[in-house]
């Protein structure tokens, strides 16, 4: 099943682009490779996409609570939605590569940084299909007026078409970090 809104197509489109990227690059890896870093202040590739995990595990119970309370409320539209300046910035500024550095929210950080390859990657598609669910999940809202409550930075709600936007950028933004990491010269082949 999947959205009939062509910006939740693209978002879907995004999520599920990136998951087969993350999977590309970590075929073939054993655990030494999913966990080698460049020095003690970089991520490895298994951080990274733990950090994707911790991030899309805080944001899924957020997302989940938007969606039925908009459900509830019978907050439906049809697009297309523009979305405001702050969330337009936020999805600016992740965009790979990065512009500034940001530290990353105490909950989303890895949770270790020798990681097992297996447990996270299968957490990792995991979270990716509950991603293209919560899709398909809001697919007819209105997804301007329904707004997501950042349970990083809790001050900041956006609306929920941009969450999903902002979501995937950062995706990529760590996608990109995978990749640079795969790069460094003294990266061990698989």
């Amino acid at each position: 099943m999947t959205a009939e809104d062509p910006q939740l197509k693209e978002c879907a489109a995004a999520f599920q682009a990136n998951a087969n990227r993350v999977r590309e690059i970590v075929d073939g890896f054993s655990g030494e490779t999913f966990n080698w870093r460049a020095n003690a202040g970089r991520w490895s590739v298994g951080e990274c996409v733990e950090h994707l995990n911790a991030t899309a595990r805080a944001y899924m119970p957020e997302i989940t609570k938007s969606i039925s309370k908009a459900r509830a409320q019978n907050k439906t539209g049809a697009g297309p939605f523009k979305y405001g300046w702050l969330s337009r910035w936020f999805e600016g500024q992740l965009a790979p590569p990065p512009k500034r550095k940001f530290k990353a929210a105490k909950k989303s950080l890895p949770s270790a940084s020798e990681l097992d390859m297996a447990k996270v990657m299968q957490n990792f598609d995991s979270l990716q299909a509950e991603y293209l669910q919560k899709i398909v999940e809001s697919d007819g809202l209105h997804l301007k007026k329904v707004k997501v409550k950042s349970p990083l930075a809790p001050l900041l709600r956006f609306e929920l078409g941009a969450a999903f936007q902002i979501l995937a950028v950062h995706d990529s933004r760590h996608l990109w970090q995978m990749e640079q990491v795969i790069k460094n010269p003294g990266f061990p082949k698989p």
